[in-house]
């Protein structure tokens, strides 16, 4: 009789230890689902941070490019305004000799 109630009791609690078992698995299975869903989402990540350092490298070129010819613009302006002047001079002084 003694070892019937034993054997009830290590039955019931290997039952629980399965139900146990069980839940972790699926569980686990939930973590693995969750962990590839992460991994998706990082590698899309990357994509997009490998388009934003080539863009960021582009605009850098092009900034490059723009302030060259903005300060070839400066130094055609600084001539244009020294002609303009030696101009004005030139035509004060046709006024002046009428």
């Amino acid at each position: 009789m003694g070892g019937e109630i034993l054997d009830k009791e290590i039955l019931d609690i290997l039952k629980e230890l399965k139900d146990k078992i069980t839940c972790m698995d699926d569980k686990i299975t939930g973590l693995e689902y969750k962990i590839t869903g992460m991994d998706e989402g990082q590698k899309r990540l990357e994509k997009k941070l490998d388009a934003v350092v080539e863009q960021t490298a582009d605009l850098l070129e092009f900034r490059s490019s723009i302030t060259e010819k903005v300060d070839s613009i400066r130094k055609d302006l600084g001539k244009v305004e020294i002609v303009t002047s030696k101009n004005c001079f030139e035509i004060e002084y046709l006024k002046a000799v009428k």
